[in-house]
């Protein structure tokens, strides 16, 4: 097993490649875990219970703050968009996720971890808007595959965080999206004949 900061030397090498704004690792117990953020998610949101990447189909708040643990390390990110009055409308097919620039930039960092062999979890400041109309709860996420948990419905509050490590959270005319990457080693089984 290696070391987390060769770990990190080497991704911090290859995350120049991407179009982020800012980031920073940090380790999984640094992270102030705020269990009344779910109430937040029940009665101010609107996203709660209507989205596979929202409470309460991401677990309950002691669930999601373990699995968090249990990972080795972080990398949190982010992209800048300049505003740019209205977005641009999302093109929905059965058959292909809607992934706008943030998601689809979190997409290609997880790609590029698990072909460093190592397990990711990670969740975004963005509200799931893959599909028109999420099948929650009548069926299955359609695309577990780049789904995405929200990051406030773990207990983290992204302000905090990014004030704890020194990277900006607002930035006057950009909407500013974030990535909370958990990570960790992926160990070997061996399997008894």
């Amino acid at each position: 097993m290696q070391d987390i900061q060769s770990i990190r030397n080497r991704i911090d090498a290859e995350l120049g490649k991407f179009p982020l704004y800012q980031y920073a690792f940090l380790t999984p117990d640094e992270i102030r875990f705020d269990p009344s953020l779910r109430n937040y998610c029940k009665h101010i949101c609107g996203n709660y219970k209507t989205t596979w990447a929202c409470p309460p189909a991401v677990g309950r708040i002691d669930q999601c703050v373990d699995r968090c643990l249990s990972y080795e390390d972080v990398l949190i990110f982010s992209t800048a968009r300049k505003k740019q009055g209205p977005e641009k409308k999302a093109v929905y097919t059965k058959d292909r996720p809607y992934l706008d620039f943030h998601e689809q930039t979190t997409c290609e960092i997880e790609r590029m971890f698990e072909k460093e062999g190592l397990q990711v979890y990670t969740l975004t400041s963005n509200v799931c808007r893959m599909c028109k109309k999420c099948v929650y709860p009548k069926e299955r996420c359609r695309f577990p595959e780049v789904l995405h948990p929200c990051i406030e419905g773990h207990g983290i509050r992204v302000d905090e965080v990014a004030e704890q490590i020194g990277i900006d959270y607002y930035l006057s005319g950009y909407s500013l999206k974030f990535t909370v990457l958990f990570y960790k080693q992926v160990t070997a089984t061996i399997q008894k004949e």
